[in-house]
């Protein structure tokens, strides 16, 4: 069974480099494009279980991914991204400047970093990678042994690099060796409760549409 990961499109804060996190951003038009190019790269991919945060950034992303693969969203909790606390609302300039400590540690030791009023980042791994394997355990029991149809799991940042890293064995302390570009796409074979990564971050589809991802 194949899976994909998709990030969301592009929002306001995306493009002003502000850290989101529990922030609802919706996103911007150059999002929505993103969207649908992403949508129009899973239409042909035989995706019918489409699940999402339920944060509008990823919302919207998936909602533009069901107009076009006619599956039904289901909006999952445990996909909704870190909570960043403090940093939230804030460019890496200012946080760097305000919370020294939590800033130098989230560059060289991210497993280790809590965010101040937020949530620790290994906490956060756990969560992601538990809500991958149970969305993908429930969708391969739905499909039954004929095992038709792809899953799409639109996602942030944050929570889609985590699920990656454990997919590969590692742990969030390798965070930042993975580049996960907006409304990029991550393909997964799913079987016997063991993943296997194919192809990640592809942004072939934006290109195509006349539009750029970023990894922030």
């Amino acid at each position: 069974m194949l899976i994909y990961l998709v990030r969301h499109g592009q929002t306001p804060w995306n493009e002003d480099g502000l850290f989101r996190g529990r922030y609802d951003i919706p996103l911007s038009d150059d999002g929505k494009k993103q969207a649908e190019a992403a949508a129009r790269h899973l239409a042909e991919r035989d995706v019918r279980y489409l699940y999402t945060s339920p944060l509008s950034r990823a919302a919207q992303t998936a909602a533009i991914i069901a107009e076009q693969t006619g599956c039904p969203v289901v909006a999952h909790e445990g996909l909704i991204d870190v909570d960043f606390g403090s940093w939230e609302g804030k460019t890496a300039g200012e946080v760097s400047s305000s919370y020294k400590d939590s800033y130098r540690m989230y560059k060289s030791q991210p497993e280790r970093v809590v965010f101040p009023g937020g949530e620790p980042l290994s906490r956060c791994f756990e969560r992601a990678v538990k809500t991958l394997h149970s969305i993908a355990e429930g969708v391969q029991h739905d499909a039954g042994e004929a095992r038709d149809g792809a899953a799409a799991i639109v996602s942030h940042r944050v929570i889609l690099k985590l699920m990656i890293l454990g997919v590969l064995g590692l742990s969030a302390a390798q965070f930042w060796k993975v580049q996960l570009d907006t409304c990029s796409i991550t393909e997964m074979i799913y079987g016997k409760g063991e993943f296997i990564l194919r192809k990640m971050n592809d942004t072939c589809h934006l290109e195509e549409a006349g539009t750029r991802g970023a990894d922030f």
